[in-house]
């Protein structure tokens, strides 16, 4: 057999046991993932979304004085910026999904939420009120049995605005606030990897092109093969290195390029030059 059709047989063989089943093994952790924080998430999206209706519910209802101050102020504005959620979940008759929110995103709005208590608990004395007539108390009873079975007799007034805000921030967002990160960063270093293997798969796959089509040097095609063993063996080690192991080296390498002047000023240098030459038109 010439090199040539050993390298064929390799590159073919690479591709269809190699990084197929890693590609396919990336998308099962993905999934289990996924699985996992649909599992974890769904009950909180579901109070979350009560919360939100509980205080659409009865924003319109709260009694303001005519002159507020900061604390005053402040309390009012959370309450109708919490409130929009609470009518669109309200109009729509249905949770927000695991996916509506970013980490980030669900971060402030919780911090917005145990702000409603903080900016009420600076409130001395208390001016506000809470006019029950044609509040709905059904409705809220409901949606705060949603958030907590404790909040079942809860009388409905000013104060158990903010006591349910302050509680669901520390009772309720906070035990699951590293997993929302957890997975944002899981979820990406995947699609990463899968990235990387397309990549691989992809120069095998015009590496073969060329074989077929055009008469390449020898040397050229052993050099190829090595490379793209040396690429399967890396897909590999993604597989047998834990995930947490790889973030860790992946941060600490982010840090280094951020951190270090000379490599940043080689990767733009790079880059720049890449630039120019794609814009060259050939004479």
């Amino acid at each position: 057999m010439t090199t040539e059709s050993i390298a064929l047989s390799i590159l073919t063989s690479i591709i269809t046991g190699g990084f197929v089943l890693v590609l396919v093994e990336i998308g099962n952790r993905k999934n289990r993932e996924n699985d996992r924080y649909e599992l974890l998430m769904h009950p909180f999206m579901h109070k979350l979304s009560a919360y939100f209706r509980f205080i659409g519910w009865c924003k319109s209802h709260i009694i303001y004085p005519q002159t507020l101050n900061d604390s005053e102020a402040n309390f009012k504005a959370l309450v109708n910026k919490i409130g929009g959620y609470g009518g669109k979940s309200i109009v729509s008759g249905d949770d927000y999904g695991i996916d509506y929110f970013n980490a980030e995103e669900l971060y402030n709005i919780t911090f917005d939420i145990n702000n409603i208590w903080y900016w009420h608990d600076k409130m001395h004395p208390n001016r506000l009120d809470l006019d029950n007539a044609g509040l709905g108390t059904g409705f809220i009873n409901k949606e705060l049995k949603e958030i907590s079975s404790m909040y079942v007799e809860l009388p409905i007034s000013i104060d158990s605005v903010a006591k349910v805000s302050g509680e669901f921030y520390t009772d309720i967002y906070q035990p699951i606030e590293y997993e929302t990160y957890r997975h944002e960063r899981h979820i990406k270093f995947y699609k990463k990897q899968t990235f990387i293997i397309c990549s691989f798969v992809c120069f095998v796959l015009l590496l073969l092109v060329l074989m077929l089509c055009c008469e390449l040097p020898e040397s050229f095609i052993q050099r190829s093969t090595v490379a793209v063993v040396v690429m399967l063996i890396c897909s590999l080690l993604m597989l047998a290195i834990d995930v947490k192991i790889q973030l860790k080296w992946l941060s600490i390498a982010s840090n280094y390029i951020t951190n270090n002047r000379v490599v940043r000023f080689v990767l733009n240098k790079t880059i720049k030059r890449c630039k120019n030459d794609s814009r060259k038109q050939p004479n």
